[in-house]
C-alpha cells in the first residue's frame, strides 16, 4: 500500500479529478451494454453540477490526483458516489484509503446510520471491492436505487446497491 494524501476537492481541481473519473470509467466498456455506456462517462458541466452537492475527497501522490471519491446525504443514508482510481494506481490501497476517510467523516458527522453505494452489477471488481469493505448486497436494489439516486433508468436496470451500517 502506498501513502497518499487525502484532501477535499477544490474547484480548481475539477478538470484533473474528472480526468481520473473518465479514465477509470473506461473499464465499464467491457461489461456494460452499449446503451448504458458512454465516453466520456461525464462532462465537466455534469461533474461540476455533481460537486455542488457531493463532498469529494481526493487521493494525491506527489501533488497529482490519483483517486477521487465523494459522499452525500439523502434522507436517512449517506451515499458514496463516484469512487475512481487511475488505472495505473489501482490495487495499491488508494480506494480503501479514500473509503476509510469517507467512513470516518460520515461517522463523525453522526447524521445517519447507514452508507449505501450503487454500482453496475457486472462490474465484478467494484462488487468485490465493496464486499471486502463490509458492504452487503441489498435484496431490493432497484427500489433502493430509485429511492436514493437520481440516475437514468438504463443505469438502474444495470446496477445493484450495497449497504453498510455505521
Amino acid at each position: 500500500m502506498i501513502s497518499v494524501k487525502i484532501e477535499e476537492l477544490k474547484r480548481e481541481e475539477f478538470t484533473e479529478a474528472l480526468g481520473v473519473l473518465n479514465e477509470a470509467a473506461k473499464s465499464y466498456k467491457k461489461v456494460l451494454p452499449p446503451e448504458a455506456y458512454k465516453e466520456p462517462q461525464m462532462s465537466l458541466e455534469e461533474f461540476s453540477s455533481e460537486a455542488e452537492r457531493i463532498k469529494f475527497l481526493t487521493a494525491k501522490l506527489d501533488g497529482e490526483i490519483v483517486g477521487i471519491m465523494g459522499y452525500e446525504y439523502v434522507g436517512d443514508a449517506a451515499l458514496v458516489r463516484h469512487g475512481y482510481v487511475k488505472p495505473s494506481y489501482q490495487r495499491m490501497g488508494i480506494g480503501s484509503t479514500l473509503l476509510k476517510a469517507i467512513e470516518e467523516k460520515i461517522k463523525s458527522e453522526g447524521k445517519v446510520k447507514k452508507i449505501i453505494v450503487g454500482m453496475y452489477r457486472r462490474a465484478y471488481w467494484a462488487v468485490s471491492f465493496w464486499s471486502k469493505h463490509g458492504f452487503m448486497l441489498i435484496d431490493n436494489s432497484e427500489e433502493v436505487l430509485r429511492r436514493y439516486y437520481n440516475i437514468p433508468e438504463v443505469q438502474i436496470r444495470n446496477s445493484i446497491a450495497m449497504c453498510k451500517e455505521v
